[in-house]
């Protein structure tokens, strides 16, 4: 017989592999960087210790306040990301002609980079891109429409590619906790004469809460963590700080302006949210 010891060690022994390769891409990186957002460093020379020199900055510096405003905007698209997939999911529950077609082909905008989406929207949407010349041609009395060159409408057109481009994982993933959901549930609420949208209400969502629990919060870190790509290709953070985000500030100050100690108190900002929200869905989830 095996005895406890000797499975303890072979359990050990299955998982350092596992342990080692997060010290040296998770835990590694985050104690690094937590220890260079208070340092003066521009990527070369030795890392000068400044205390708190790079918090007072960032809390005043213009493009940080920028990005927090853009932020607050991204946030607004939250129910938009949440409601419009389970929406289209519930209608595509029920087995109809063409939904076979439409779920095959709904992930491929979710499987296309971000850099090759940016790159795509960029020619439709630009000063020179399809779209806007279409709509300098049919509606001239709307001017120049500045998707990406007007202040106040480049931060929702990011948005809204965002929320194309993630449509259809949202979809499938409330499509498949719907199929988990009993049968018998919708045709009691059917026989109890409950509408389209009371069943929606009182059976779907109760039913997929966690997928909705898991499919918000990822809304949060994608709008908070995960812009880079789209910001980078589509607009470079401008026109100003019109479309500058955390992660932007990340790669602008580490790289334009040389200041990789700076960057690091701005990714540290973007751990801190990104842990908060993960932090904030477990404790509700486990309080379920």
């Amino acid at each position: 017989m095996i005895s406890n010891k000797s499975m303890r060690r072979s359990a050990y022994f299955f998982v350092f592999p596992l342990i080692l390769l997060m010290t040296l891409f998770m835990v590694y990186p985050t104690l690094s960087t937590i220890y260079l957002a208070f340092t003066k460093w521009n990527g070369f020379t030795d890392p000068v210790w400044n205390g708190l020199h790079n918090i007072r900055k960032l809390f005043a510096d213009n493009s940080f306040y920028a990005s927090l405003k853009n932020m607050l905007i991204l946030t607004l698209y939250i129910p938009v990301w949440t409601l419009l997939p389970l929406i289209f999911a519930e209608l595509i529950r029920q087995p109809k002609k063409g939904d076979g077609f439409f779920r095959s082909t709904i992930l491929i905008p979710y499987v296309v980079s971000p850099v090759v989406l940016g790159m795509f929207f960029k020619q439709i949407l630009g000063v020179e891109g399809v779209i806007t010349e279409l709509l300098l041609e049919y509606f001239p009395f709307l001017g120049m429409v500045g998707f990406l060159t007007n202040p106040d409408m480049v931060i929702h057109t990011i948005a809204f590619i965002t929320l194309w481009k993630f449509f259809g994982f949202g979809v499938i993933l409330y499509y498949g906790a719907m199929s988990k959901v009993s049968d018998s549930l919708y045709e009691s609420a059917t026989l109890d004469g409950c509408s389209w949208g009371q069943r929606l209400r009182h059976v779907t969502v109760p039913g997929i809460r966690y997928t909705i629990q898991f499919y918000l919060v990822l809304g949060f870190i994608t709008f908070y963590a995960r812009m880079f790509p789209l910001t980078f290709t589509l607009t470079r953070g401008g026109p100003g700080y019109s479309s500058f985000v955390p992660e932007f500030g990340i790669y602008y100050q580490a790289f334009n302006n040389s200041s990789m100690g700076y960057a690091s108190t701005w990714a540290l900002f973007v751990y801190i949210i990104t842990l908060g929200i993960i932090m904030f869905q477990n404790r509700v989830m486990m309080k379920d």
